[in-house]
């Protein structure tokens, strides 16, 4: 007898593997901050090794610090303009339409690392990695605040919705 697994239930049984594999990365080095510029070690700090190893490094005023191999890209990126973001390039275009405002076309998984955290809307958020996929219907059930270090829908109810996924230690909490 054959078994047919629907779209959504075999997108549902992706995410939480998925989340367990963001989970298992690591940093692949410590920032520098001794600068004040970005280098191409401060930005591949954001990225497991596995990524950072292939990826393209972009400095902040968009000019090629590396070539890289593959789809991903890492640069310094977020709202505070200090966080460096490693990306696919499913969520580079998820990225672009939101910054310039317009929905976002998602057409399969995508992913990002910051494992190096950032701050945003006053809080620091630690290490973690995002994920999007094309229909946010399958993020109903997380939470939608950072709560005991689980996996968390950022910007929920709206088409930016992405799921944040904590990678280590430390809880989200307030700047100053």
């Amino acid at each position: 007898m054959k078994m047919r697994l629907s779209s959504s239930k075999l997108m549902k049984s992706m995410v939480v593997p998925l989340c367990g594999f963001l989970l298992s990365q690591t940093a692949t080095a410590e920032p520098n901050n001794d600068t004040g510029q970005e280098s191409v070690a401060d930005i591949l700090a954001a990225a497991p090794e596995s990524v950072a190893r292939q990826a393209t490094v972009i400095s902040r005023d968009g000019k090629v610090l590396r070539k890289g191999e593959g789809e991903w890209v890492c640069r310094i990126a977020g709202p505070s303009g200090n966080d460096p973001v490693c990306t696919d390039s499913e969520f580079r275009a998820y990225l672009d339409a939101r910054t310039k405002g317009k929905l976002p076309t998602i057409e399969r998984i995508g992913l990002a690392y910051m494992l190096q955290g950032m701050s945003w809307d006053g809080m620091y958020i630690p290490p973690h990695g995002m994920l999007i996929v094309p229909d946010n219907a399958y993020f109903q059930g997380f939470p939608t605040v950072p709560s005991g270090g689980t996996p968390w829908v950022m910007m929920a109810e709206t088409p930016y919705a992405h799921l944040v996924v904590p990678m280590g230690e430390g809880l989200p909490h307030k700047t100053q």
